[in-house]
């Protein structure tokens, strides 16, 4: 703590050489910082205020009996000293000042450059200023200004580096004291009511872009973080300043496909609608379908799945069939056992918004539906590590999107026999042909081989949620029957063959003997002892 202020305090010119008028001697120096360490009460935060206070001070030319007097009147309590430091700044610029603090507080970028805070204040005059920003204009005379505006409207909170001119807290716990309850309110009573901090922080990337500073970078912090969490009311402004965007990159070098691939894999959904409103073909020259560009990678997140949707409704849904597949039965298909965990999730996402379960998935041998596939991973040795609850939600969605049991397989070539210890696509055998006759093999399988015990709790979780999803089709309850029974220890098909309906017996009409008497009645017995 000592050596922090001996560090700030030795870096100020007028601290080795006096302030001209007077000299600070050794002594005094030492009793200063002795004091400023005592008053902190072990309180680091205090003492990087209370030193950029004392700099201000040496910066004034104050004099020993002036410094030590400034350290007087600032309080002890940290909060106090906030609201004096706050408190002390001109009122003129109390709106700009409360709104500079909140923009540094919601920074997500590596660092603001000095000139995006003078960017801001042109919204004060001109809330359109960053729609309206020429393209390519560069103001590097604004840098001296706006370090002397940073220091002049936070008190010293903010400060900007020497070296790359980026604007940052004078120390990491200014922000998290800042972001306090009563502080923050505090902050954001003083703001304009109309003030929205993303939309700021948006317009602020946006000249940045317009600059092209970083140029990258900045698109993908204006479409991933900042646009999406403009409040709703300036939604309108929002498609401006992505229009404003657009228009930027299709002068640089980045090109205007860049931009639509980074807008694509925003949380944009909804201003990409109003796009695609307005062009169906917006999409076009990314270089390939904006539904497969979005089906990469293991995982699906929200946002993406969320502009699938919107895709969706406008005509370029997962289930358009291309080539005889689809880029839902693709995205089947791409995945592994192994990492059957990170794709359960994404199936019962992509379900919800409409895949289609009973989608064709092609295979080198065989064509069947992704239904049939998913339905066989609790018997695979290679997907033991999954998550038993994972599966069985992704089951359910499966199920109640209309899984159809009784849809054929297609082969290619006749496949060699059924090899249950290997990924079952790869290998099937032609009499096992529907997703029904599949489970059925699977639990007999189950059943005979000792080896696949540990896939037994899954799977009798399995057949449980199937029969509790499918217990009007009489026709696979009674194809179960028999495969349930062998798979399983009586304890647990005793369970499984409990939720089976019963079948109601059918009655069968009574034969009737020519004459129209049926027999044994007292009319039949006269005509039989008659006829003796």
């Amino acid at each position: 703590m000592e050596q922090f202020v001996n560090d700030h305090l030795v870096s100020h010119r007028n601290w080795a050489g006096g302030c001209g008028h007077c000299i600070i001697t050794t002594d005094e120096k030492a009793s200063l910082v002795k004091e400023i360490r005592e008053r902190a009460n072990g309180v680091f935060l205090w003492v990087a205020l209370v030193t950029n206070s004392i700099c201000d001070g040496l910066t004034n030319q104050d004099s020993i009996h002036d410094l030590r007097e400034r350290l007087r009147l600032l309080p002890t309590d940290l909060s106090d000293l906030f609201k004096h430091i706050l408190g002390r700044i001109d009122l003129a610029y109390s709106k700009k000042s409360a709104e500079y603090l909140w923009i540094a507080l919601h920074d997500k970028s590596e660092g603001l450059p000095v000139d995006a805070f003078y960017f801001h204040e042109r919204d004060h005059e001109n809330p359109n200023y960053a729609v309206e920003w020429p393209i390519g204009q560069d103001n590097q005379d604004v840098q001296a200004f706006a370090t002397r505006r940073i220091a002049a409207l936070t008190g010293g909170l903010l400060e900007v580096t020497s070296e790359r001119r980026i604007v940052s807290f004078l120390h990491r716990t200014v922000a998290e004291f800042l972001l306090t309850r009563d502080i923050s309110r505090d902050i954001l009573t003083r703001v304009r009511p109309s003030f929205d901090v993303h939309l700021a922080l948006a317009k602020i990337v946006t000249v940045l872009c317009k600059r092209f500073y970083r140029l990258g970078e900045s698109l993908k912090t204006a479409a991933n973080i900042y646009l999406p969490l403009v409040e709703p009311q300036n939604f309108a402004t929002t498609m401006d300043l992505l229009q404003a965007l657009e228009d930027t990159v299709t002068k640089s070098a980045l090109g205007v496909a860049t931009f639509k691939k980074i807008l694509l894999h925003s949380p944009l959904s909804e201003q990409v609608s109003r796009k695609l409103s307005r062009s169906a073909t917006y999409f076009l020259d990314i270089g390939t379908s904006p539904v497969v560009s979005l089906l990469q990678g293991e995982g699906l997140g929200d946002e993406s799945v969320e502009m699938l949707r919107v895709l969706g409704l406008h005509g370029d849904g997962i289930n358009h069939t291309t080539s005889e597949t689809s880029p839902w039965a693709s995205y089947f298909r791409a995945f592994t056992a192994p990492k059957l965990d990170k794709y359960v999730l994404s199936f019962r996402k992509l379900l919800a918004i409409g895949a289609d379960p009973n989608a064709q998935v092609r295979y080198d041998r065989c064509a069947q539906s992704v239904f049939s596939v998913y339905l066989v991973f609790p018997f695979s040795y290679r997907t033991r590590t999954v998550r038993m609850e994972a599966y069985l939600d992704t089951l359910d969605a499966f199920l109640d999107r209309g899984a159809n049991f009784w849809q054929p397989i297609t082969f290619a070539t006749a496949p060699g026999p059924i090899d249950e210890r290997s990924w079952w696509p790869a290998k099937l055998d032609t009499r096992y042909n529907t997703a029904e006759k599949i489970l059925s093999r699977a639990l007999k399988l189950l059943g005979s081989d000792t080896q696949m015990m540990p896939s037994r709790d899954i799977a009798f979780h399995t057949v449980k949620r199937i029969l509790a999803k499918r217990a009007g089709d009489a026709a696979l309850m009674s194809r179960l029957r028999a495969p349930i029974t062998q798979a399983f220890p009586d304890y647990m098909s005793a369970t499984l063959l409990g939720m089976i309906p019963r079948a109601r017996p059918s009655r069968q009409p009574k034969k009737r003997v020519q004459g129209g008497d049926e027999p044994g009645t007292p009319r039949q017995s006269a005509k039989r002892r008659r006829g003796k």
